[in-house]
């Protein structure tokens, strides 16, 4: 009996312990699984950077003899560093070739979001395009495309968004949508993208269309599509948006939004009332 008695309060702890073990595997396998789904691990990865942004900063800061005051995220660090003014342009280049690939991104945005009139740095863009990291090479080629169309970087974006790799077609997918008519060029390549395998590049896709701002029969043909197929909401939803953008009064445009008004979702629904209100509908 005694015996019996300890046996259980041996048993006790290791069922606790095994209870315990289980949970934290199921916890560890919905973790990675949450991560490599495609459209996730595009935010993942994002939101992930600024873990190691501050060193850029603080190395850039030591540079120049001052001291870091406490940022919160990359934007913040981004901006401070274009507040630092012309005197650190020699430090972010330095940076720009960093082996910490998020060194050089925050290095990179800086340079575009502040300095990419001077000539050393529109050296450093180009440069940039070959790098391994695929934002770091996208924020280069969206520097250049800023101040027009500019083929090197829309070569680089191209040849990304046929990547195999669904994390390197969104960011490129997404950097043309911020490039707009610069990227008019790559329109054919983005009619065939719209149908990409990925909803958040889709997405992209989808506004890169409507900031090119051309509406063309072929572009408001494969909005009309997306918007009535389309199985990702916020797919559906931008294409509503864009077709209004588009003034796209076509017959097809307009069906296709007249049915959007019944979209089981709420933010399709709104979307396509609001682009039939602004098209007099």
């Amino acid at each position: 009996m005694k015996d019996d008695i300890q046996r259980n309060r041996l048993r006790k702890p290791l069922l606790r312990m095994v209870l315990l073990l289980s949970c934290l595997l199921l916890i560890w396998t919905g973790i990675r699984a949450y991560n490599f789904l495609p459209g996730h691990r595009c935010r993942a990865l994002i939101e992930s950077l600024p873990n190691r942004t501050p060193t850029v900063y603080d190395r850039c800061l030591a540079a120049l003899g001052l001291s870091p005051p406490p940022l919160e995220n990359r934007d913040e660090i981004v901006d401070s560093l274009v507040s630092l003014g012309h005197r650190a342009v020699p430090v972010l280049l330095k940076y720009a070739s960093d082996d910490v690939p998020q060194i050089r991104l925050v290095a990179m945005e800086a340079l575009v979001r502040g300095y990419r009139a001077r000539p050393e740095v529109r050296v450093c863009l180009l440069e940039s395009l070959n790098d391994e990291e695929c934002f770091v090479r996208h924020h280069a080629a969206m520097g250049l495309l800023k101040d027009g169309p500019d083929r090197s970087a829309t070569a680089v974006l191209m040849k990304d968004l046929r990547s195999g790799n669904n994390i390197e077609r969104w960011s490129a997918a997404s950097q043309l949508r911020e490039a707009g008519s610069a990227a008019a060029d790559l329109l054919p390549d983005l009619l065939s993208a719209i149908e990409d395998t990925d909803g958040c590049v889709r997405e992209m896709v989808v506004g890169a269309l409507g900031r090119i701002g051309k509406s063309s029969p072929e572009v408001r043909r494969a909005l009309a599509i997306a918007l009535r197929n389309d199985a990702y909401v916020p797919v559906r939803s931008e294409a509503a948006k864009v077709l209004g953008l588009l003034r796209a009064n076509d017959s097809e445009s307009i069906a296709a939004l007249q049915k959007a008004k019944s979209d089981p979702s709420t933010s399709v629904r709104l979307s396509a009332e609001g682009s039939l209100k602004s098209l007099g509908h």
